[in-house]
Parts: C-alpha cells; sequence; structure tokens
C-alpha cells in the first residue's frame, strides 16, 4: 500500500479525535508515576512521547493492516485503559487500606484496633 501525504493526513486529524488512546496514555502516565518512572513535572513529556509512539503504531496499522478502523483500535485502546484504571484502582486500595489502619493503630484512634503488642 502507498501512503499519499493526505492519507497521512487524515490519519492524524483521526488520532487527534482518539478518546481512548488519550485516556489509555492518562492511565499509563498515572501508572508510570505509582511506580516512580514518571517523576514530577516530567508528565507532559511523557505525554508527548507516548502520543507519538501511538502515532507511529497507528500508521504502521494502517500500513500493514489497511482493514483495521481507526474507530476499532481507539475502542480497543479505551477498553484497555479502563481494565487499568480498576486495576490500578484496586492496587491502591490495597496499598491505602493498611496504611491508614497503622495510622490509626500508632495514634490509638477508636477507629483502629489491634491485639498485637506493638
Amino acid at each position: 500500500m502507498l501512503f499519499t501525504l493526505n492519507d497521512l493526513v487524515q490519519l492524524i486529524v483521526a488520532f487527534g479525535s482518539m478518546a481512548g488512546v488519550a485516556t489509555l496514555v492518562s492511565v499509563l502516565i498515572d501508572l508510570f508515576k505509582r511506580f516512580g518512572l514518571v517523576l514530577d513535572g516530567t508528565a507532559p513529556r511523557w505525554s508527548a512521547a507516548l502520543n507519538a509512539v501511538f502515532l507511529i503504531a497507528l500508521v504502521a496499522a494502517r500500513y500493514f493492516a489497511p482493514a483495521l478502523s481507526v474507530e476499532f483500535l481507539d475502542e480497543q485502546a479505551g477498553l484497555v485503559a479502563q481494565v487499568a484504571a480498576v486495576i490500578l484502582s484496586f492496587v491502591m486500595q490495597l496499598a491505602v487500606s493498611p496504611a491508614i489502619h497503622d495510622n490509626g493503630v500508632e495514634n490509638r484512634s477508636v477507629l483502629a484496633y489491634s491485639q498485637s503488642d506493638r
């Protein structure tokens, strides 16, 4: 398949309207922040880099598999973002709940109780 400049412009315009990809980039950056890969103040650079990677992947997908629709790829990216957000929320709850309990026990809060001799 031969790409023309017009094809590339249409893909870039379509990419700009892909809410699923934008959501996935946002979730990935938040996930990377949780694990210390993205430092404060560097999220815009990460966003630009990830968006560039996804744009290159979109162009490659259209080149090697022209039957794939942009809408289908966007829906898949949105679905991955939703699943990742749910998993990240669950993992954060697993980390936050014990920390709040431990803080309550150390401060002798009436809301937290432990039978150990800390």
